[in-house]
């Protein structure tokens, strides 16, 4: 008798069948020459794989350390969008169209020239930056702590809906436990420097005339940096090109995962082949590039907030599908990954929906931005809104996916009685 991973089995293959059988009969032109365009890029070495998994016998990469340098790279970055980033853009273009191995190749070496221009920033700055310890500075109020550590798990939550594009073609020998430690120390060892240091160089600008002309009143971090590097003169200049040029190990990952996803939206827009959305995202990126040059930096840091309100909403949501209901197992038993693209088979993602409008109904009265101050922010909380998301969106979620399984599970006893019934008559 047919057990009820088998019938899952039975039921994913004929889905795909059916979505082949799709993608054969939708042969029209355009479709015809994206084809032969990805065969052609193929032929170079190119990756040309969308959004299916990637089988078991294919998943030979073993340099599992690349799971620390992909993350450590993007966070040891200087977003320095005031210096201009429309030429850093086409780079991006370059590394993610060439694809996932290419990527992983140039985060394992895209941090040498940052560290290098901190170590030198250092080695420069000390005196300036020693002094500026016994400058008298007002004390920190509770509300501009928990505001700073909004912004802060801001920049490090807006990852986690693309962390897991980067281990798919790695070999799933090491442990779990194993890849959490590399991708753990990745974020943590590079965002804390660049954090820090980020802090240190700020706050010491106003005491140094040179630096605080370079920062343009806190809107040119690139400027700052310049003006840091400047002593070393055609040195400092190089360095600065570098650190310029090195954006792409942030921007990268970013330009990859927008590919995959929008093949996830829909059957159809996987009919797309990868290397279309990377240039769809260029296309995005480089006239925001061309317009941040001059005026971006201001508003990137005013909306870095509201990215960190959705994604901890979802990473909560995941978080609470993970913990509690797959029992906190990444087992074929736990993700069959024969379902993956068979919506029946599938939870609907109606509570995942409900949970984040609850979370973020719940903390628009939290927020404190330049643009609007909810009102309990301006009783003196700060900017509480990413925790408050975060808690009302694992509740939320916990109860509408018990509500769903408890729903949906009944039918599910009635498909696998389906067959023994069959037997007996």
């Amino acid at each position: 008798m047919a057990t009820n991973d088998d019938h899952l089995r039975h039921e994913a293959r004929a889905s795909n069948n059916m979505l082949a059988d799709g993608n054969e009969q939708v042969d029209f032109t355009p479709l015809r020459w994206l084809r032969r365009i990805t065969t052609f890029l193929a032929h170079y070495k190119i990756e040309t794989h969308g959004i299916a998994p990637i089988a078991r016998d294919e998943r030979l990469e073993t340099r599992w350390y690349q799971m620390f340098f992909v993350w450590f790279s993007a966070n040891m970055n200087i977003l320095t969008f005031s210096t201009g980033t429309a030429g850093p853009a086409f780079f991006s273009l370059g590394v993610t169209f060439f694809g996932y191995r290419f990527l992983h190749w140039y985060e394992s070496v895209a941090w040498i020239p940052n560290v290098v221009a901190f170590i030198v920033m250092l080695a420069l700055g000390y005196p300036h930056l020693h002094a500026n310890q016994s400058t008298p500075v007002p004390a920190p109020t509770v509300a501009s702590v928990l505001s700073f550590a909004s912004t802060l798990a801001a920049s490090m939550l807006s990852w986690c809906t693309m962390t897991p594009d980067y281990g798919v073609y790695h070999s799933p020998a090491p442990s779990s436990t194993r890849i959490f430690f590399y991708t753990y120390l990745g974020f943590f060892t590079a965002s804390i420097t660049a954090h820090t240091l980020g802090a240190a160089f700020a706050a010491a600008a106003p005491t140094v005339s040179a630096w605080d002309v370079g920062f343009q009143d806190s809107t040119s971090v690139g400027g700052l940096v310049y003006s840091v590097l400047a002593p070393v003169g055609g040195f400092g200049k190089l360095l600065t090109v570098l650190v310029a040029l090195s954006i792409p190990s942030a921007c990268a990952p970013s330009m990859y995962t927008f590919s995959t996803s929008s093949m996830a939206i829909a059957g159809w827009f996987a009919l797309v082949p990868r290397w279309v959305y990377i240039l769809v995202s260029e296309a995005i990126l480089i006239p925001v590039a061309i317009v941040g040059a001059k005026t971006f930096y201001t508003t990137f840091v005013d909306i870095l907030s509201v990215i960190g309100y959705w994604s901890a909403a979802f990473a909560a949501i995941v978080l609470i599908e993970h913990i509690l209901f797959r029992r906190a197992s990444f087992s074929e038993e736990a993700y069959p990954i024969a379902t993956w693209n068979s919506a029946k088979l599938l939870p609907s993602g109606v509570p995942a929906v409900l949970a984040f409008f609850c979370a973020f109904g719940t903390l628009i009265p939290f927020m404190s931005q330049a643009w609007y101050v909810g009102p309990v922010a301006e009783d003196g909380s700060g900017d509480c809104g990413i925790y408050v998301g975060f808690v009302v969106a694992a509740i939320t979620y916990a109860v509408f996916r018990a509500v769903e399984v408890r729903i949906t599970r009944p039918k599910e006893g009635a498909k696998e009685r389906e067959p023994e019934d069959g037997l007996k008559h």
